[in-house]
């Protein structure tokens, strides 16, 4: 019941209305009139007065036809009604009793008996109306309780799938929402480490099972520490076989250089166990082959068995250089080499003849991590590294930063709008109005300056968030930006592509390994649908397919066709109806010799154009088609 009592007052006659209304009002009650029985009625249902005083003679509907059209009325079944009447008190209290009246008071009506009958049914309604707020609450309670304990159920289960293939820190973040569902089919840049038990087979056939087990248990506990230690993601293993990936998951920078050193150490640490098995007379070496480039993952099998699968040409040649690779050696792929070089010592594997593999592929043998003074990295002057571009992550010191989803968010789109504006002074006003468009007055800029405040806390490092004259910037000293990195090297493809490249200029083969790693999705393609964010991936997208023709051209004309290769690959990630970007690629294969792959993308032309645009390809793009004998 409300702080102040409604009382309604019923009476035809004016001055008994008058009467009674201004006793009660001066005794704090809030009174409404009605000078019959259907203006009760109607505001009965608009007032909702918490006691109702009905008169019981009235020309259109008695007293009694009114309390008993209450009483059959759910919303007012229990309203505390007193009849009032000058009829004979006795024979009136009967009819009101079976018509549903709660009390009685007859003519001339005694001051305080009308106020002491009408405290009593207040403080009895006032506790129906406790009570009943109590049921309601409790009612919803429960059905709260029961949602929650529905939706832990499904999260138990889903965490529980889960730990079948990640560590259970992982998995709990997954299901925390800190990290993209990985079971979600997607492609991604990753490094792939095949490690591979030689002799092992061998040692099977002649040793007993509980011995195979002992060395299979030591050995997968110390890989699997490894593995963790280095941030990786044990998709599978078998007796002989471990298959480990970086950067899926979770974001981790430097994927290629987190696995030479876990690869490193797992040799290591192999050497130390292999020395005790071999006073058993087990002869046990281990191969180590390492691959980077772009993989589809996702989940694989079906309702019965699902796992976590990495596919890809990636993971087809780390397996191949795990198998040739010699006991104790380390084999990696030359686009990994790449990556790594600057840290690592290694001498030329030559032209490795891969089985599965059309023509020989380039490997190198990592022997050490070169000293770390002759190792330096110089991306890692920046305390802060914010990726935009595909998955959006914050690294800290070269670590991810832990968020809640739920407790950070407006901070973190904050910083996302800042970014979408460039993050070098951008006024504040178009970040209110990027994120609080119908904000009034000054709400805006305290919840600007109060994201603001927990972004910093949240970033954790002096002065990168610097506001200055209405203008908010990302300090470049202090924060390397992926977007900031990706216009940077358009500015270089431009000019490589329209100059004559001079000693130390990059090779077009370098700007598009550069390109594919920056870009490694659109612009916060899953955080941010909001039309700030839609307005920087469609500007970003436009710009990486400029470059992707200006690139593609370049090889083309240098007849570098395995980096044309994967640049159109990627670019059709982004763009699968560019009928132009299919000729491109169709035309790449061919000229490698890999006609069944033409085909292939040709085939996945025809049918995107006929699916989505309901065309067929054109004539330009059927005659590469006839070119493929």
């Amino acid at each position: 019941m409300r702080d102040q009592a409604s009382i309604l007052v019923v009476d035809d006659q004016a001055p008994n209305r008058k009467l009674l209304a201004d006793l009660l009002m001066v005794n704090g009650y809030a009174v409404e009139t009605a000078a019959s029985g259907r203006e009760a009625l109607e505001k009965i249902r608009s007032v909702k007065p918490d006691l109702v005083l009905l008169d019981v003679v009235m020309p259109d509907l008695t007293g009694y036809q009114v309390c008993k059209t209450l009483r059959a009325d759910a919303d007012t079944g229990i309203l505390p009604v007193v009849m009032v009447t000058a009829l004979d008190p006795t024979e009136e209290r009967i009819k009101g009793l079976e018509a549903g009246a709660d009390d009685f008071l007859t003519k001339p009506i005694n001051v305080p008996e009308l106020l002491a009958r009408v405290r009593s049914l207040l403080r009895i309604k006032t506790f129906h109306d406790t009570v009943q707020a109590q049921a309601s609450e409790l009612a919803e309670l429960n059905a709260g309780l029961a949602v929650r304990v529905q939706e832990q159920l499904r999260e138990l289960q889903r965490l529980t799938q889960l730990k079948r293939f990640f560590p259970p820190h992982l998995a709990e973040r997954i299901v925390a929402g800190d990290v993209d569902d990985p079971l979600a089919t997607h492609r991604r840049e990753v490094t792939v480490v095949i490690l591979d038990l030689r002799g092992f087979t061998a040692f099977a056939d002649t040793s007993e099972p509980e011995e195979v087990m002992s060395v299979l248990r030591l050995y997968h506990k110390e890989m699997g520490r490894l593995i963790q230690a280095h941030g990786g993601t044990l998709e599978q293993f078998s007796g002989s076989t471990m298959l480990v990936i970086f950067n899926d998951p979770v974001i981790v920078e430097d994927p290629a250089a987190h696995a030479v050193r876990m690869a490193l150490e797992m040799q290591q640490r192999f050497e130390e166990l292999v020395t005790a098995w071999r006073k058993r007379g087990h002869d046990i070496s281990l191969g180590i082959g390492i691959a980077h480039g772009y993989a589809t993952i996702g989940a694989i099998g079906d309702e019965a068995r699902v796992g976590y699968g990495v596919i890809g040409r990636v993971t087809n040649l780390a397996v191949r250089l795990s198998t040739e690779a010699q006991p104790g050696q380390i084999l990696i792929s030359g686009a990994a080499h790449e990556l790594v070089e600057g840290m690592v010592d290694a001498q030329p594997a030559e032209q490795v003849n891969l089985n599965g593999f059309a023509r020989p592929v380039t490997a190198f043998s990592i022997t050490r991590l070169k000293p770390k003074s002759a190792a330096q990295d110089p991306r890692r002057s920046w305390p802060l590294r914010i990726h935009a571009l595909g998955q959006f992550t914050l690294l800290r010191d070269g670590q991810p930063i832990v968020f809640s989803r739920k407790v950070q968010k407006r901070p973190l789109d904050l910083l996302k709008a800042l970014i979408a504006h460039g993050a070098i002074r951008t006024n504040t006003s178009t970040l209110i109005e990027s994120l609080w468009p119908d904000a009034e007055g000054d709400s805006a800029k305290v919840s600007f300056d109060s994201n603001l405040h927990r972004l910093r806390k949240l970033i954790g490092i002096d002065d990168a968030l610097t506001l200055s004259e209405g203008k908010l910037s990302l300090d470049p000293a202090r924060c390397w930006v992926d977007v900031w990195a990706f216009e940077e090297l358009l500015t270089c493809i431009d000019r490589t592509a329209h100059e004559r490249p001079g000693p130390g200029s990059p090779s077009y083969a370098e700007l598009v390994r550069e390109l594919l790693r920056l870009y490694t999705g659109q612009f916060l393609e899953k955080d941010s649908q909001e039309p700030w964010a839609v307005a920087a991936r469609d500007r970003l997208a436009a710009k990486f397919l400029r470059a992707v023709a200006t690139l593609g051209a370049c090889l083309e004309q240098g007849k570098e066709w395995e980096e044309a290769v994967a640049l159109y690959s990627r670019a059709l990630e982004l763009d699968n109806l560019s009928e132009g970007l299919y000729r491109r690629l169709m035309v790449s294969y061919r000229e490698l010799g890999e006609t069944a792959e033409a085909l292939k993308v040709y085939r996945r032309c025809r049918d995107m154009l006929s699916i989505v645009l309901g065309l067929s390809p054109s004539a330009e793009t059927e005659a590469i088609r006839s070119t493929l004998q």
